[in-house]
């Protein structure tokens, strides 16, 4: 099937004056058949690391997290994966006897699962109120788990795993922040954020109070092996209560600001605490061990490079495992005060940007927490992490993209410490290096960066003259400039062919520029007024470029026809946070992420019709790529992980 080039279509419509366009009957890809429903093809990726728990009776943790329960041994060498597809696992607790998980989701869910058939048997929710079930504590017998639940957080459920029948509820006053069932299982600790602590008696329904200062802060509780004691976190101490008066036995200091977790060895009366400096997240997370007997702080085992968010001793009372905001995991032999074995490189940050390498197996995906970022380079048809690329603390991420040979990758910041100035960086993929083969600063401000279609030159569009210029990357020397002082370019993207440059500008127009003089060629009126920063792609194989503004009335979707001229509405009704676009390889099939991240759209440009969506119930998007050589499109979440969908198989 012949298809005139768009630089022949270009070049006789600027030199001649006429519409020719409109003279050609110039046939567009057909759309391939795509079902009602997404099917998703892969999931790459671990996600993020919400809490930890070691098994009552072997040498083996789970780690829960956006893609459910993980199990390691000591050594973090996978065991299995518990995970049903439907819900993300932000809290779990081994049974006493080992047999079960229990596990809240961040749906209002406590669901239990059964190890020896990997199956869930059981799973509890307040239906009245629909709300999210904050803390779950087993009870020693291992027939009923305790659950916070409620839109305010004030009620306490207990639930019989056998039937699934609610056998009785404490409510309160003030909000609970977190519940812990005694050893001798007739008691709950409940805390009571900014009051105190109850103890729930489970055989008179009656409770009891712990007074606790308004300026401690306790946010979390836990009992001692034998139930005589009960300790919680407060500020940069540790408070000991004693059951029988409920009295305080002692308080433990610690040298940092702030205590973050702690958790009470199962075999004598050590307690390990996660502590810290400061109210800043990047901080050393020092994990420290005392013993109530004394009091005092008898050994100091290493340091997270953020906070510790959760603590938790193995059966025997020797390994201790800390999990930090980073998602990395430690393990220590407190015995030898040795660290044994990090987990580090399976739970993975927010996916930030995502980027396919033009062969369409490999995939990049850019990473960061709150202060640091990596790249990661994964295979897509095994699942397998090939290589990790870090990257010094930067600023907002300007762009992740292979070279046009894909034996290059680009990523681009804002420099951390001035906003206007750029940190580029280059890896050579070739070089077993992890280093980047070369970095550049660039001295000024930016909205969008992007590889020439030769991978020699940079090309860069800065405000507030919405100057696009071309950078030669072995030289730094600028070869050629577009400006407009009047109206601005705002974004821009290249033809199929690498010949012609599209950009949006605030005039509210789509111009066509020659790509090696960046002359303007030709320029047409966007029929609705946009406010924010516009999204252009220019599909592939295609004459179509896609458009993405909004403005008061909401967000929308347009596609301009470059031979007939005519702009298309692809968004038929109101929508929200169109944040990304990207064109399947034939370039009829625009993928754009909506609603501030929270869905994936798929439409066919040449029926102006709905072919796919998808909500992502794992966390929000602003990341989106379509393999050019197989039909698959991937989005990175905010909750670590890489969702990718096979357009080819839609059902």
């Amino acid at each position: 099937m012949s298809k005139l080039s768009i630089r022949y279509v270009l070049t006789m419509l600027t030199l001649l004056h006429v519409e020719l366009a409109l003279g050609f009957n110039i046939p567009l890809p057909e759309a391939p058949t795509l079902n009602s429903r997404e099917q998703e093809w892969v999931t790459i990726g671990r996600g993020t690391a919400e809490s930890i728990a070691w098994h009552p009776t072997r040498n083996e943790i789970a780690v829960s997290g956006t893609t459910g329960i993980w199990l390691y041994t000591s050594e973090f060498q996978d065991i299995g994966h518990l995970d049903d597809g439907e819900r993300q696992t932000s809290f779990i607790e081994y049974s006493p006897d080992g047999t079960k998980i229990a596990a809240s989701s961040n749906y209002g869910q406590v669901y239990i699962w059964d190890l020896e058939t990997e199956q869930i048997t059981a799973s509890f929710e307040d239906q009245t109120i629909g709300a999210l079930a904050r803390s779950i504590t087993w009870s020693p017998d291992s027939r009923m788990i305790a659950t916070t639940q409620g839109q305010d957080e004030k009620t306490v459920d207990i639930w019989e795993i056998s039937t699934g029948n609610l056998i009785d509820s404490f409510t309160d006053v003030y909000r609970i922040s977190a519940i812990d069932w005694s050893p001798d299982g007739e008691k709950i600790a409940v805390v009571l954020l900014g009051y105190g602590i109850q103890i729930w008696d489970t055989t008179t329904s009656t409770s009891s109070t712990i007074s606790v200062e308004n300026d401690l802060g306790i946010i979390s509780i836990t009992w001692s092996p034998s139930g005589k004691f009960l300790a919680g976190p407060a500020g940069s101490e540790i408070i000991v209560w004693e059951i029988d008066h409920y009295t305080i036995s002692s308080r433990l200091h610690s040298a940092s600001s702030y205590v973050r977790a702690i958790s009470w060895n199962p075999n004598n009366g050590q307690i390990a605490a996660a502590t810290g400096n400061g109210s800043a997240v990047r901080e050393d997370g020092e994990i420290v061990v005392f013993d109530i007997s004394i009091g005092q702080l008898v050994s100091t085992l290493g340091n997270f490079r953020y906070w510790a968010t959760a603590l938790d001793w193995s059966s025997d009372g020797v390994l201790l495992a800390g999990l930090s905001l980073d998602n990395s995991i430690k393990i220590w032999n407190t015995e030898t005060k040795q660290l044994i074995s990090t987990l580090d490189n399976k739970h993975t940050w927010s996916i930030d940007r995502v980027a396919w390498q033009p062969e369409g197996v490999i995939l990049a995906s850019l990473e960061r927490n709150e202060t640091d970022v990596r790249i990661r380079i994964w295979n897509t048809n095994t699942g397998e992490l090939l290589r990790s690329l870090s990257i010094p603390p930067s600023g907002d991420t300007k762009a992740l993209a292979w070279s046009p040979d894909g034996n290059s990758l680009l990523c681009a910041f804002t420099w951390s410490a001035n906003e206007n100035k750029h940190n580029i960086f280059v890896w050579n993929i070739a070089d077993e290096r992890d280093s980047p083969e070369f970095s550049i600063l660039l001295e000024e401000d930016s909205i969008q960066l992007s590889w020439d279609l030769n991978g020699t030159e940079l090309v860069i569009l800065n405000p507030p003259l919405g100057e696009l210029k071309m950078v030669n990357l072995a030289t730094g020397i600028v070869s050629s400039k577009f400006s407009d002082s009047l109206y601005p370019a705002m974004a821009f993207d290249w033809s199929p062919d690498g010949e012609f440059t599209a950009i949006v500008n605030q005039e509210n127009s789509i111009q066509i520029l020659d790509s090696n003089t960046l002359q303007a060629l030709l320029s047409f009126d966007i029929p609705d007024r946009y406010d924010v920063l516009p999204i252009l792609k220019w599909g592939t194989g295609s004459d179509f470029i896609g458009f993405a503004g909004g403005n008061a009335g909401g967000s929308y979707v347009l596609v301009l026809n470059i031979h007939s001229k005519e702009f298309l509405n692809l968004s038929k009704e109101t929508m929200n946070g169109i944040v990304n676009l990207a064109w399947n390889a034939e370039g009829n099939l625009l993928a754009g992420i909506g609603t501030f991240g929270k869905s994936l759209y798929i439409w066919d440009a040449t029926t102006q019709q709905t072919v796919a969506t998808f909500d992502f119930f794992l966390g929000y998007t602003t990341s989106i790529a379509w393999n050019q050589s197989q039909n698959h499109v991937a989005v990175g979440l905010a909750d670590g992980i890489i969702q990718i969908w096979d357009a080819d198989n839609l059902d």
